[in-house]
């Protein structure tokens, strides 16, 4: 869909539509327009999409919704692009507290420290396995 509307429209536009869609959207459409834009457009795309986003907070949203519509799969360039954008420390705990527990994503540290997290904000998040 992003894709067809940057064709047509150019990057920036194609953005701002992208960014305006994300707004009206809610429910299942909206995840799946997440899910599609997480898993299959490009880290241009997304930056450019966060780009066009007015504020930090509205920005941060976004992102955040991303990190939740990839289910915290960090093998994808996309999440790893996602979390690195978010405004703040606080904003990656954010987005990382809406994984699913089910995950099983377990970062080392020079994991959480390339996120600005501790290894003490982590397990409070999700405690280690057992």
């Amino acid at each position: 869909m992003y894709e067809a509307a940057q064709e047509s429209l150019g990057t920036k536009a194609a953005a701002a539509w992208m960014a305006a869609k994300l707004d009206s959207a809610a429910g299942e459409q909206k995840t799946e327009m997440l899910h599609n834009l997480i898993n299959f457009s490009s880290v241009e795309n997304i930056k450019a999409v966060a780009a066009v986003m007015p504020d930090i907070e509205r920005r941060d949203r976004f992102l955040e919704d991303l990190v939740a519509a990839s289910g915290g799969d960090f093998s994808e360039n996309n999440t790893d692009t996602a979390m690195s954008m978010l405004s703040s420390p606080a904003a990656r705990l954010a987005a990382l507290r809406r994984i699913p527990r089910s995950n099983d994503w377990e970062p080392d540290d020079e994991e959480l420290a390339r996120l600005g997290i501790t290894r003490t904000q982590w397990n409070e998040i999700l405690p280690p396995r057992e």
